[in-house]
């Protein structure tokens, strides 16, 4: 069953009181009063949700380069999809 637009999404992971917001927008990842509830740290993190923007990005310039450059494309999207990892990787570091 699909819910209806209006109707507010509940989640199993959701809690009945509201967080507070972070202090600053770039808090710490582990900051135990950042992000929602259920959430891994690199999901708090501006610079990782702008790396999965790049990683997109570079996968649609990646498709417009020609078949005698795939060198470079593949490198392209290698590098952006690292990028990716990388933050995540460190942000779960504790």
């Amino acid at each position: 069953m699909k819910p209806e637009a209006d109707a507010p999404v509940i989640r199993d992971d959701d809690t009945t009181h509201a967080h507070a917001p972070r202090p600053t927008p770039h808090a710490h990842a582990h900051a135990p009063d950042g992000g929602a509830p259920g959430a891994f740290p690199h999901d708090k993190l501006d610079a990782y949700r702008i790396a999965c923007e790049l990683a997109a990005l570079a996968n649609k310039v990646a498709a417009q380069i020609p078949l005698g450059h795939r060198n470079i494309a593949a490198h392209l999207l290698r590098s952006a999809s690292n990028t990716v990892l990388l933050l995540a990787q460190g942000a779960n570091r504790r």
